[in-house]
């Protein structure tokens, strides 16, 4: 295992436990082979454009819930809006995972992946279908091949009582249902 590059995903809704199976994950791993942490959701390289032109026209904003901000992207709402924004979604994560990813010289554990932003992606766009389809499958494709992928499930009540602003997503139980679905493929 010295030598052997390992690439680990976890994957869930805030709340979950990541964060700590993560540390963990590399405190145990470090012990045997160079590990670096990789937190990769939304990195917006070419779609950050886009998403201030659509900050400006009201699809993508903020509400503030007992000081907690929350965003989102109502996507959804217009099927081109949401067909230029999985494009370059596509190509932002493409480019996160040739340089994050196959360029690392050390193995990665990844808290957050391309799992999480699959959801955010469904939510953002109501696509489920095709984002769980063809989409995924070819951003999957390019991802190093022994890559393990976990989804971390909590109990909700602990995750209301640790985190409640998890719950203050409109979302949050879509979400739970998505990371459900997706473990299942």
């Amino acid at each position: 295992m010295k030598n052997k590059k390992i690439y680990i995903c976890l994957s869930g809704i805030d709340g979950a436990g990541k964060t700590l199976i993560t540390n963990q994950l590399i405190e145990n791993l470090s012990k045997s082979t160079k590990v670096k942490r990789v937190w990769s959701r939304y990195k917006n390289y070419f779609s950050k454009p886009f998403l201030l032109l659509m900050r400006i026209t009201g699809h993508n904003y903020k509400v503030k819930i007992n000081g907690i901000k929350i965003g989102y992207h109502d996507f959804y709402k217009n099927r081109y809006i949401s067909i230029i924004f999985l494009i370059l979604q596509w190509i932002d994560i493409f480019i996160e995972i040739l340089f994050r990813f196959k360029m690392s010289r050390k193995s990665i554990v990844s808290d957050r992946s391309l799992i999480d932003t699959l959801v955010d992606l469904i939510i953002d766009t109501n696509f489920e279908k095709f984002i769980f389809g063809s989409y995924a499958k070819s951003l999957f494709y390019f991802m190093p091949k022994n890559t393990t992928y976990f989804i971390i499930e909590r109990d909700i009540e602990l995750i209301k009582k640790n985190r409640p602003d998890v719950f203050y997503d409109k979302n949050v139980l879509k979400r739970i249902e998505l990371y459900k679905k997706i473990a299942n493929y």
